[in-house]
């Protein structure tokens, strides 16, 4: 399914980190970022998803990469890492990408097409051709995903369920960003703030005040220990909601290489013993790590 890639190095926060992550031991916090920004002559890194079959590493996180320039990429595995696209899938207009079991990935366009690869990744259907797709969410069974556009719903495909706003919510802004709670419903998100749960999910209210001026949001995460979520700014801000540990380290992480803004996603990797269970991650390449609370 994929090719052989070969191990970076990564930007910790500390010589303990690297220990503890040596370990294959969740760290309380950890810093991840390429040395080598795969989207680099790509058009700039849209979307990245952790390989959640992939062990815990300790030299480099195993990703899937969306570059803007429409190329997915595979980085990590086998020695330093690659800019080569994945071989067979031909560039096309991604905009996000999720992992499942199995060495498994799906990747959306904006037109809703789906791309899959792996032994576990089975194409359910699609949304083509339509507008407006944003996101895709993997249910957490592995065998149905969510494809979820700018105008508030999230069509499920295999064993996901239609989501959506409640007829008599108001969202007044494009969705922007999709999260799962793990037992069927989620959070939608806008990039003002304003938190839409679907699907029963607990209404932990908007963040919209607590969106700096000039910033926007761009991904939020479930934190399934907790029930709340995390958002995750342009800029690179960390919010947590709904009983979701606060996250204290991203000052140091955003002084990694190619920390800069604009920050373009977050992902959660829900994998037992990841080493990082929330990524934010940026158009310059970085991808950084983090265990809040712990």
């Amino acid at each position: 399914m994929r090719p052989p890639r070969a191990l970076t190095s990564f930007v910790s926060l500390s010589f303990a980190t690297v220990a503890i992550l040596a370990a294959t031991t969740a760290p309380s916090s950890a810093s991840l970022a390429w040395d080598d920004d795969p989207c680099e002559s790509n058009g700039g890194q849209l979307a990245v998803a952790p390989d959640m079959s992939a062990a815990p590493n300790p030299e480099h996180p195993m990703a899937y990469v969306a570059c803007g320039d429409g190329s997915l990429l595979y980085h990590g595995a086998g020695g330093r890492g690659s800019n080569e696209p994945i071989p067979g899938v031909p560039a096309d207009d991604f905009v996000d990408v999720v992992s499942a079991p199995e060495h498994s990935m799906y990747a959306v366009t904006s037109d809703g097409r789906i791309t899959t690869l792996g032994p576990g990744a089975v194409d359910h259907g699609d949304l083509y051709p339509t507008t407006g797709v944003v996101a895709v969410e993997v249910t957490d069974s592995g065998n149905g995903y969510w494809i979820v556009t700018r105008f508030g719903d999230a069509i499920g495909f295999g064993d996901a369920e239609d989501l959506g706003p409640a007829e008599d919510t108001v969202v007044d802004a494009p969705i922007v960003a999709f999260t799962s709670d793990g037992q069927g419903g989620g959070w939608l998100i806008t990039a003002a703030g304003q938190v839409v749960p679907v699907n029963g999910a607990t209404d932990h209210g908007s963040v919209r005040g607590r969106v700096a001026a000039g910033d926007r949001v761009v991904g939020i995460v479930g934190d399934r220990e907790s029930g709340g979520f995390w958002v995750v700014t342009r800029e690179g801000e960390v919010i947590e909601a709904g009983g979701a540990p606060a996250e204290t380290e991203q000052e140091k992480c955003l002084a990694s290489p190619g920390a800069e803004p604009p920050f373009t996603g977050a992902v959660g990797d829900y994998a037992p013993g990841a080493s990082a269970r929330l990524w934010i991650y940026g158009a310059n390449g970085v991808i950084c790590g983090f265990n809040p609370g712990a």
